[in-house]
């Protein structure tokens, strides 16, 4: 080794006995040091990291870090973003001081973590304040002060368009779920936390109801329909509430979803702020809001608080207040689930047998909710098992529809009436067959059960069982003298129910035990015509080999054909067809079946149809006549086929008069159907464009009136004639009431909406 180079290899090793002799000798010095690295430049951003890591509830993803240095806390803006890797969090940090660890599922990803336990004791040490590095001591107010207002800033700006995305806005998830948590730990309030959670829960613009949404609270109104001191209440802001209390907030202000603060702290179950608002004056006993009062919502609430329900019945609530959801707090109670809060409610003088609500009765409420224990709990208290009232009638119904085998049991052990009438289904067996719960109906027949019992919805239990499809429901029923052929209910009888219902099987079975095919009744008539709306070719030809009337009259369509030609089943049409079919039978809300199937924009049973001799300008129906049906509909290219197969543009009848005044109505505009084509192919075909008479009088009445100004206009140009005084009353005042028609009596009028200077 020459001279040159062993100087120089003495130098170089001087150098690192001083580097060495100058090393932190502990972690503290460690720490401050790396912190004292921090360039000018970087100290705000290395504070804000250093703040979230210290004090944030969840892990900080370097997406979110990304986000968090967006923001502008001066203008309450985001910035453009920039995007940060984790290998160049050196530049802002100390690895000393974070790491990033890249999960292998995100490698452009990372999620910040300290580099050790002691930096975080380290920064919020009084130690620090001594050292040179003081600039990054941290308090746990300072960082949930600064991680606030970085929540309240974003919820603001990514909530004005009244969506989230998630994807656009990866710190929204944090900040719509935690900030409170910050704002909670803050004493006192700053000003600008308090500005902002002000301007967060004011709802100015549309933040409000955008951050409520994307955390899935639901407060039934409209954002804006309660005061900032409710939403306080609701989301357990105590700070903010004594804030705006001291500002003179109206602690019993009506409004928003629970009616009151104190009902809405109720049902979300924070306790100190119910304590907090009866100690200010909260009234007990408000009424409004979906539970009626703070009791029941306490009662009713998914979180169980029995002690808020303690504190409310303490400060002098009303046990049996009626009102709200479910009538009462033992309604409420019982629903919920809550044994000791039923107890509660009972040892404070609650009414067992109460009236009101959803259900009922307390009674009810538990035997559908399926609450073995507090139907014992009830009836050992006085309940009255056979008590009448509610959507299910009684208890014995609701249960019986829940398939709660225990309680039925229970409840007839007790007396119930198992014939019962009343409610949705009429009886227990009719809601237990309904929902297929064999073993409850074997239970209730035992018990003596009519079978054939009258009432409800679907009449009787039979047919209940029928329109479901419940096949062995219907022959355990059968077995037990179910009558195949009783009448009554929306379908009329247990075959058009099945039939209705689609159940090949189950109309098999029941023509094979004796039903009619032909009885009539029920909401389509007969069981073809339930079948051939649906669409179901199967039973159709079941129904037609078992001797059904192809041209049976009756129901909503009057008779098979139009229901089929509605639905827009051509091989069913053809099949009542090819069996007899009347194709110009008249009767039902389409009157035949080609005003059906114009309506119905159905433009191959159309020309079956009129292949099969439909008169193509029958009248009768809703629409008059097919030509005006299909009109209405907007459905240019029957309009087009009907006109070549001899429609008479101006025949008069139905609702509107004519085609022309349907068309002008433009009913589904909205859906983007081109009525000006529509109106023009009408005209162009001869029609009348002053044609006096329907519902609004003439075509241009009825553009007017309905608000369809590219129509009228239309109209206008082709030589419509405004009829008058009509006209002239609307370029006077367009909210003016009018005569529908010059030859009306005079007190017959309505408003126009039209919008448009004339």
């Amino acid at each position: 080794m020459d001279t040159y180079t062993i100087k120089d290899s003495m130098g170089s090793w001087r150098a690192i006995q001083k580097a060495l002799k100058s090393l932190p000798k502990t972690l503290e010095e460690t720490y401050e040091q790396a912190l004292n690295a921090v360039k000018k430049e970087h100290k705000e951003d290395a504070q804000a990291i250093l703040k979230w890591l210290l004090f944030g509830y969840e892990e900080l993803t370097m997406k979110m870090l990304q986000e968090i240095l967006r923001i502008d806390f001066e203008h309450q803006t985001l910035e453009d973003p920039e995007p940060i890797q984790g290998s160049q969090l050196c530049n802002i940090i100390s690895s000393t001081l974070i790491v990033v660890q890249v999960p292998p599922w995100d490698p452009k990803g990372g999620i910040l973590q300290l580099g050790h336990p002691s930096v975080k004791e380290y920064i919020v040490s009084e130690e620090i304040k001594e050292s040179s590095a003081k600039l990054f001591q941290i308090n746990d107010q300072l960082a949930h002060e600064f991680i606030a207002q970085c929540c309240l800033i974003y919820l603001v700006v990514c909530g004005k368009d009244g969506h989230i995305d998630r994807e656009l806005f990866p710190l929204a998830d944090y900040a719509a779920g935690r900030w409170r948590g910050h704002v909670r730990n803050l004493q006192p309030l700053g000003d600008p936390v308090k500005c902002l959670s002000l301007h967060l829960l004011t709802d100015t613009n549309t933040s409000c109801l955008t951050w409520m949404n994307f955390i899935s609270y639901s407060f039934g109104a409209a954002a804006g329909s309660a005061l900032p001191f409710y939403y306080a209440s609701m989301v357990n802001l105590p700070n903010m509430i004594l804030l705006m209390m001291e500002n003179g907030a109206d602690v019993n202000a009506q409004g928003g979803q629970y009616g009151t603060a104190l009902q809405a702290a109720s049902w979300e179950g924070n306790v100190d702020i119910v304590k907090l608002l009866l100690e200010n004056g909260a009234d007990v006993n408000a009424q409004g809001g979906e539970y009626g009062n703070a009791l029941q919502a306490a009662s009713a609430s998914y979180r169980r608080n029995v002690d808020i329900v303690k504190l409310l019945l303490e400060n002098g609530a009303d046990v049996n207040a009626q009102g709200g959801l479910y009538g009462n707090a033992l309604q409420a109670a019982s629903y919920r689930g809550d044994v000791d809060i039923v107890k509660l409610l009972l040892e404070n003088g609650a009414d067992v047998n109460a009236q009101g609500g959803e259900y009922g009765n307390a009674l009810q409420a538990a035997s559908w909710k399926g609450n073995v224990d507090i139907v014992k709990l009830l009836l050992e208290n006085g309940a009255d098992v056979n008590a009448q009232g509610g959507v299910y009638g009684n208890a014995l119904q609701a249960a019986s529809f829940r398939g709660e085998v225990d309680i039925v049991k229970l409840l007839l052990e007790n007396g119930a009436d198992v014939n019962a009438q009343g409610g949705v289904y009429g009886n227990a067996l009719q809601a237990a067959s309904f929902r297929g719960e064999v073993d409850i109906v074997k239970l209730l027949l035992e018990n003596g059960a009519d079978v054939n019992a009258q009432g409800g919805v679907y009449g009787n239990a039979l047919q209940a069982a029928s329109f479901r499809g419940e096949v062995d429901m219907v022959k355990l029923l059968l077995e037990n003298g179910a009558d195949v052929n009783a009448q009554g209910g929306v379908y009329g009888n247990a075959l058009q129910a099945a039939s209705c219902g689609g159940k090949v099987d189950m109309v098999k079975l029941l023509l094979e035990n004796g039903a009619d095919v032909n009885a009539q009744g029920g909401l389509y008539g007969n069981a073809l015509q339930a079948a051939s709306l649906i669409g179901s070719v199967d039973i159709v030809k079941l129904l037609l080999e078992n001797g059904a009337n192809v041209s049976a009259q009756g129901g909503v369509y009057g008779n098979a054909l139009p229901a089929a030609s509605w639905q827009g089943n051509v091989d069913i049409v053809k099949l009542l067809l090819e069996n007899g079919a009347d194709v110009n039978a008249q009767g039902g809300k389409y009157g035949i079946a080609l005003q059906a199937a114009s309506y119905g924009n159905e433009v191959d049973i159309v020309k079956l149809l009129l292949e099969n001799g439909a008169d193509v300008n029958a009248q009768g129906g809703e629409y008059g006549n097919a030509l005006q049906g299909a009109s209405f509909g907007g459905e240019v290219d029957i309009v087009k086929f009907l006109l070549e197969k001899g429609a008479d543009v101006n025949i008069e009848g139905g609702k509107y008069g004519t085609a022309l005044q349907a068309a002008s109505i433009a009913a589904f505009y909205s859906l983007g159907i081109d009525y000006v084509k529509l109106v023009e192919v009408l005209l162009d075909n001869g029609a009348d464009i002053n044609s006096r008479g329907g519902q609004y009088g003439s075509p241009i009445q009825a553009a007017a009136i309905k608000g369809k100004r590219e129509i009228y206009d239309f109209l206008i140009q082709k030589g419509a004639i405004p009829i008058d005084p009509i006209f002239t009353i609307f370029q006077e005042d367009p909210q003016i009431p009018f005569p529908l028609m010059d030859n009306e009596p005079a007190d017959h009028q309505i408003h126009c909406p039209l919008f448009w200077n004339m």
